[in-house]
């Protein structure tokens, strides 16, 4: 089990090869990463034992109240680091790959992963509360399956993103956690539904908890 961590272990090192992060960044990466997965591996079971004794509308408002807490645990992030300037060398090395200029405070990177979390949650709880999807069947199966679910993707996150519009502001903020709520609903629930209703699964399979 632990030899599946080295490839992240050596991660670390080649982002200081490369430049891109200060020894402070990649320890820090490390410790809180070696937290979450004990924290995983401690509180998975109970907690997923518990939010299955939950009903469909519960658990969205909790996967609700989660996203809600990324937003505000990061744009309190964002606000400690207001009138943050990025050092010159930094923006300089950015240009030498392309013209996109390097934002590390953003607010919109905190509606992306809130959206695409309660998305994710919302889609799971659905799909579980029709029940159930297991991704089986053969590879020609797989595979078709894996394209529509790449399409549907692509529609929502291209599709949206040059509809709605972008820079900073309660509607841009709200629209890009529309965006991506929809991006991760797709992914656990949108697609499974779909697959199911045009009967891309193995016969029997569907009625089974993911």
């Amino acid at each position: 089990m632990g030899g599946c961590y080295l490839p992240h272990l050596f991660i670390g090192f080649s982002r200081l090869y490369l430049g891109a992060h200060f020894p402070h960044d990649v320890l820090l990466g490390w410790v809180i990463g070696a937290v979450l997965v004990w924290a995983f591996s401690r509180f998975w079971d109970p907690i997923a034992a518990w939010l299955g004794t939950q009903t469909f509308a519960q658990q969205t408002v909790i996967a609700f109240i989660v996203s809600m807490i990324f937003v505000v645990l990061g744009m309190l992030v964002v606000s400690l680091r207001n009138g943050y300037q990025v050092p010159a060398l930094w923006i300089d090395n950015a240009l030498l790959a392309g013209d996109v200029m390097p934002a590390p405070v953003d607010p919109n990177g905190v509606f992306t992963s809130a959206g695409t979390v309660f998305g994710l949650g919302f889609g799971l709880a659905w799909i579980v509360s029709l029940g159930g999807y297991q991704a089986t069947g053969p590879v020609w199966m797989r595979a078709l399956r894996y394209v529509i679910g790449l399409v549907g993707i692509l529609i929502l996150w291209m599709g949206l993103g040059q509809v709605f519009p972008r820079g900073d502001g309660l509607l841009v903020y709200s629209l890009r956690f529309i965006r991506y709520a929809l991006v991760g609903w797709w992914v656990t629930g949108g697609a499974p539904w779909l697959f199911i209703r045009f009967k891309i699964v193995e016969d029997g399979r569907h009625k089974s908890s993911i």
